[in-house]
């Protein structure tokens, strides 16, 4: 056993191929964030290929819904799988989710116009407003969207 490489085989309850990105991973809240990371990154994708293939004609706000609905049935599946590994009926997990997702919405909107009114960059706003919504959904996801999976 190297200083620099400890054997994880040796580590009293370690088992090989268990290193540190696993255990970064294991808790919900870490698999949260990293899905809710590929999730913004899949929703803006949408975005831009819902706007390019819909032309200037569509009224943005029509490009936000269609990719925003996409987007959630992507999270959707990600988060039953990876996150709250349920395993209970999906035509009732998936409404939840989806109203928690409108509601998360809602919060940021209401929310970013606040911080802005009080002075506040937009930009420094929308990264305030993430990190609340991301908290808010991850608990409202955990009490009610996937609320079986969790028991």
């Amino acid at each position: 056993m190297s200083v620099l490489s400890p054997d994880p085989a040796g580590a009293p309850g370690a088992r090989p191929g268990h290193g540190l990105a696993r255990k970064a991973l294991a808790p919900r809240s870490g698999r949260y964030l990293v899905v809710g990371l590929f999730n913004t990154a899949v929703g803006y994708v949408l975005f831009l290929i819902v706007h390019a293939l819909a032309g200037p004609s569509m009224p943005i706000l029509v490009v936000l819904g269609i990719s925003f609905f996409l987007s959630v049935c992507n999270a959707y599946l990600w988060q039953r799988r990876l996150v709250f590994r349920s395993k209970a009926s999906w035509r009732r997990e998936f409404p939840r989710f989806t109203l928690v997702n409108l509601a998360g919405l809602l919060m940021n909107s209401v929310l970013l116009v606040a911080l802005i009114g009080f002075g506040m960059e937009a930009t420094v706003s929308q990264a305030v407003c993430v990190l609340a919504v991301t908290i808010a959904t991850y608990w409202a996801h955990k009490a009610f969207s996937f609320r079986a999976a969790v028991r």
